[in-house]
């Protein structure tokens, strides 16, 4: 998937902090396995289950091979890339016959499609949707993929080859969701205007990390991290030393922090979450982007309305909720909206989502501030450290006082 949405990025390094325990009177070992799982979608995937005793090596391949499996017909469907094979994915038709005719696709494609359509059309500000599943066109002319910046070769754009206002305004006008046309009779999908191209890799993650917990759920497995290109899904609960269920501790990435930082150890996460049985994804503008040789960072997170990366003062929002395919679709959209607006959508909507916030300041001294929705005050833990990279921890965020 092209990174352009996506966080997808993204933005999440999310650590996971995880202690096996013995338990003394009944002598009982929970054992841990992380399988390292193929890169569909162009990114690290991996799943570590918790099993009460050890499991054997046959079933731990069985669960792989199936998980790859998954993985593997996922992004037959969805890579909008070029790929190894010849073979050509679903997504990869549809854009190819935009404007000449619909394309029948497979269900999942239409289901996913749909969460994003819907999330799309929450995400309107004077009537543009600023979270699109069809910003391709615009994400292709930045490229930001394949000329991301690299601090070991300093890779910086010469700025004539940045995007020109002219073909900026030639690709939004192929940037607009009503113009997708879905028949689920026919299960197809058709892009009305030649050189419509759809991007669903700020959602597809999110999908296969709910697919992949389906199947754990399924084959037994009770206790589980899932990370799907960093989002990261949570089975169940973890455990403590009494083999009592309790939270997972989930830490979240300091913007900027590189394992170069002198102090990386004490200050690579701005806190803690801890949770349960929930999904935590992050976009963030911090990993993938470009710099022009006159000195200015490109991000990878476009504003359907300029055709420009979206300038406002978010750096991070981290969305908690239930179903990763939302939470990877909204950690962009609530980016885009930016944290008034956003506050204003989570409320319409019909399920809880809670969030967390890097925002840049003016406060004196400091150049981050972290917020919180009111539903993480009492499950962050905010690593102090972090003071010393002039990150200010906010609490619960006010809208009417923006503090």
């Amino acid at each position: 998937m092209i990174a352009n949405y996506a966080k997808k990025t993204l933005a999440l390094l999310c650590i996971i902090i995880t202690i096996i325990f013995l338990s003394g009177c009944e002598k009982k070992k929970y054992y841990k396995y992380t399988l390292a799982l193929e890169s569909a979608f162009n990114t690290v995937n991996s799943v570590t289950v918790f099993t009460l005793g050890e499991t054997d090596q046959e079933t731990l391949k069985k669960t792989r091979d199936d998980l790859n499996g998954i993985l593997r017909e996922l992004d037959d469907k969805f890579n909008v890339q070029d790929r190894d094979t010849a073979a050509k994915t679903d997504l990869m038709r549809v854009n190819e016959n935009a404007g000449v005719a619909p394309v029948e696709v497979d269900r999942e494609v239409i289901e996913v499609l749909e969460v994003a359509l819907t999330i799309a059309a929450l995400s309107k500000v004077n009537g543009v949707a600023l979270y699109d599943p069809t910003i391709m066109p615009v994400a292709d002319l930045w490229d930001i993929t394949n000329r991301q910046y690299n601090m070991f070769d300093d890779n910086r754009i010469p700025d004539e080859d940045l995007p020109t206002e002219a073909e900026i305004t030639t690709a939004l006008a192929l940037v607009n969701y009503r113009d997708v046309e879905i028949d689920k009779e026919e299960n197809t999908v058709f892009l009305k205007k030649a050189g419509m191209k759809i991007d669903l890799g700020s959602i597809v993650k999110g999908y296969a990390a709910d697919k992949i917990k389906a199947y754990l759920l399924e084959q037994g497995f009770t206790k589980a991290i899932i990370d799907i290109g960093r989002n990261i899904q949570t089975v169940g609960q973890f455990v403590n030393s009494d083999l009592e269920d309790a939270p997972w501790k989930i830490g979240i990435q300091r913007p900027y922090a590189t394992i170069f930082d002198k102090d990386y150890a004490e200050t690579q996460i701005i806190g803690v979450l801890e949770i349960a049985d929930l999904t935590v994804v992050t976009s963030g503008i911090y990993e993938k982007y470009i710099y022009s040789e006159s000195g200015k960072q490109y991000h990878h997170i476009f504003n359907p309305r300029t055709g420009y990366p979206m300038e406002n003062d978010v750096v991070s929002v981290t969305v908690i909720c239930a179903e990763s395919v939302y939470g990877d679709a909204l950690s962009t959209t609530l980016f885009l909206l930016g944290i008034d607006r956003a506050m204003e959508m989570i409320a319409s909507l019909d399920f809880e989502v809670e969030t967390l916030w890097v925002l840049r300041t003016e406060e004196e001294g400091k150049k981050y501030a972290i917020y919180v929705s009111a539903g993480l005050a009492d499950i962050f833990d905010f690593n102090e450290a972090v003071e010393s990279k002039k990150y200010v921890y906010k609490g619960v965020y006010n809208a009417q006082t923006g503090n």
